[in-house]
């Protein structure tokens, strides 16, 4: 297990009251998902509390209201982002597209030839994209007012690029220097106002771009990132940086995780211990061990090794994608993301909490013969103090997970884990009989007892893909053999996911986003990370799973 190396030391960061004479600032960078990319149909389109950006997509020295509408991103508008409209395709409700300068967005199912603007089917939504950082800074607010009944604002701009990979938003790359001109700026415009500039954290958005680049470094990238932002940030604003570490609030990659053997597609190739079907990294940890995994597992280690420095979210296998993208989500994706994030935040700089969570995440694994014992962290809110409990797994909020095997066969008795032991230095998994969840604790029980000569037993979560179910042809049958690139995207196919999340947290700010209109909001659920950890005997002085010395899981 790597040390946490700053995690003592930023034990004690202050949390940050809300205090007169201090303007906040939060902050998106990333690639394309940061920018919302394919989120056409826009949801914050009006700034309903007194939330700002900088003028001139966060270049511009004046604060204006933040809202999508204005540009923000280097490139908001849907024209490129978006399918036009096929008069022989058919849509399901929720499906944007474009027809002229015009996005339309289907308010019930669309039988092929009518075309927009034939109210019957279609509604007019605004041409812009939805990012995930309006959506953070705006249910940021709106928790802090329905909880706290307290005034909280921020300054939000995003700096992120699409298509770029971590090495191209290290420091010295044009979207740093955009991002330090712009904290320069909003410096100068809470100056001139009579405030000082505090930089809560950056809502990063990253990951795919580097995953598709096979990349093994990302842990040290990420580490090397911020730590570059905290000093240079920190020079502009005068905050101190062990006081106010500045930390990221990412999601992991969860799409395009199940890449067809043909190698048709990018990514890297880690065969599961079935030896038919593709795992999201080596199985066996030896990769974590080396500290080379691949980035979906270092997203988790990052939180794991550095909590008060790296927020993580959670999976984004939950979300809703746009129809034919393997890696872009949808309008409600985006803000789904963003008030998932706006969370955390929350609990760190409105609530002063020093357990600031989101997501689900192993806190300890155990097993006794057949038994494995999870026991989980989960956020809390004002009805659970303690952590909002688990809600039964396989219901309607997920489809089954599918589990390859060749067969495509429905993992209902799994939920997403599976349980691997080495033999004579060969892996294989164990079937597991039953997974229940009570509270915050998970009990998944094996259809037989491990191997007496086994070692290395692990358990893995959302970890295995399906076979041929490559990443741009989600929505497809179980075994990827018919596929169509009009279909919605849902989560059930060719990307990992497993049945493991909360009960709701809290209703967001977000209108109805599944056709028509209302703000009424969407429940906000929290779902278990993807990893990879050791199963250790019951009484093990050491436990795995995610707990370190001072980590506040």
């Amino acid at each position: 297990m790597r040390k946490p190396i700053l995690a003592l030391l930023l034990l004690a960061a202050a949390h940050l009251p809300v205090s007169a004479g201090v303007q906040y600032m939060v902050i998106g960078y990333g690639q394309s998902l940061s920018t919302g990319n394919w989120g056409c149909g826009l949801i914050s389109v009006s700034q309903p509390y007194s939330n700002q950006m900088l003028s001139n997509n966060g270049t511009g020295t004046t604060l204006v209201p933040l809202t999508e509408q204005a540009s923000q991103w280097q490139t908001n508008s849907c024209t490129g982002f978006v399918y036009a409209y096929s008069s022989g395709t058919s849509y399901l409700p929720g499906q944007v597209v474009m027809s002229g300068a015009n996005a339309y967005k289907a308010i019930t199912t669309v039988p092929a030839g009518n075309a927009p603007p034939n109210s019957t089917y279609w509604a007019q939504v605004s041409a812009f994209l939805e990012s995930p950082v309006s959506s953070t800074a705006n249910n940021l607010t709106y928790l802090a007012q329905q909880e706290n009944s307290t005034s909280f604002t921020v300054i939000s701009n995003g700096y992120g690029h699409g298509g770029y990979n971590i090495a191209e938003l290290e420091r010295g790359t044009a979207p740093y220097n955009a991002l330090l001109t712009g904290v320069t700026n909003a410096k100068a415009a809470a100056v001139a106002a009579g405030n000082t500039l505090v930089v809560l954290g950056v809502v990063f958005t990253e990951g795919e771009a580097d995953w598709s680049a096979n990349s093994t470094t990302y842990y040290n990238d990420c580490l090397t990132l911020h730590a570059n932002l905290l000093s240079d940030i920190s020079a502009i604003t005068s905050q101190n940086a062990t006081a106010y570490p500045i930390p990221f609030f990412y999601s992991q990659t969860s799409q395009a995780m199940a890449e067809s053997q043909a190698g048709n597609t990018p990514g890297p190739y880690f065969a599961c211990p079935d030896g038919t079907d593709l795992c999201l990294d080596d199985s066996t940890g030896s990769n974590i061990a080396s500290n080379g995994e691949g980035v979906v597992i270092a997203q988790w280690r990052l939180a794991h090794d550095f909590p008060n420095l790296f927020y993580l979210t959670g999976p984004k296998y939950q979300y809703t994608y746009y129809q034919g993208q393997d890696y872009h989500l949808d309008y409600a994706g985006y803000n789904y993301l963003g008030a998932t994030t706006a969370r955390i935040l929350k609990c760190l700089y409105v609530d002063h909490a020093p357990n600031c969570v989101a997501g689900v995440y192993p806190k300890s694994i155990v097993m006794s013969a057949k038994q494995i014992t999870v026991t989980v962290g989960t956020p809390t809110n004002a009805a659970y103090p303690n952590g909002i409990p688990l809600d039964t797994p396989g219901n309607s909020i997920l489809p089954y997970p599918w589990r390859g095997n060749g067969s495509g066969s429905i993992d209902s008795n799994g939920m997403g884990f599976q349980v691997f032991q080495t033999v004579s230095g060969m892996q294989s998994a164990i079937p597991i009989s039953s997974v229940t969840t009570s509270g915050q604790t998970i009990t998944i029980t094996l259809s037989q007892l491990p191997n007496a000569a086994a070692t290395n037993l692990r358990l893995v979560y959302a970890f295995e893909g399906v076979h041929y179910g490559s990443g741009l042809v989600q929505g497809c049958s179980p075994d990827a053999t018919a596929c169509g690139m009009d279909t919605l995207i849902t989560p059930e196919h060719g990307q990992l996911h497993g049945n493991i999340y909360t009960v709701p947290d809290y209703t967001s700010l977000a209108p109805s986003v599944t056709g028509g209109s209302g703000s009424s909001g969407v429940p906000v659920r929290h779902f278990m990370v993807h990893f990879n950890e050791q199963i250790l005997p019951l009484g093990s002085a050491t436990i795995s799973g995610g707990a370190c010395s001072g980590c506040r899981l």
